[in-house]
């Protein structure tokens, strides 16, 4: 059997392969859906969050790019330091 990883690259469908671990998990259980999806129970509470607080767009990729980057230059610097290199 394949693992939730596996099955879910391999599917063209991602969302609906998410609804059918949702739907399994509400009648089952978190734990025997994790064993059924060969997945974490961490991974099956993420999806189960997020459909029930957003429903179908919950189930969608998110970026996982930080919101915040604590070392970015502030664009005053950027342009200050682009000045003093083009005089350079």
């Amino acid at each position: 059997m394949y693992s939730y990883y596996d099955l879910y690259r391999n599917s063209k469908d991602h969302i609906r392969y998410r609804l059918d671990m949702i739907r399994y998990a509400q009648k089952h259980g978190i734990k025997p859906t994790a064993r059924h999806f060969q997945t974490t129970q961490g991974t099956v509470r993420k999806w189960v969050r997020r459909f029930e607080a957003e429903k179908r767009p919950g189930l969608v990729d998110r970026s996982k790019r930080p919101k915040t980057s604590p070392n970015i230059i502030k664009p005053y610097w950027y342009f200050k330091i682009a000045d003093v290199c083009k005089k350079a």
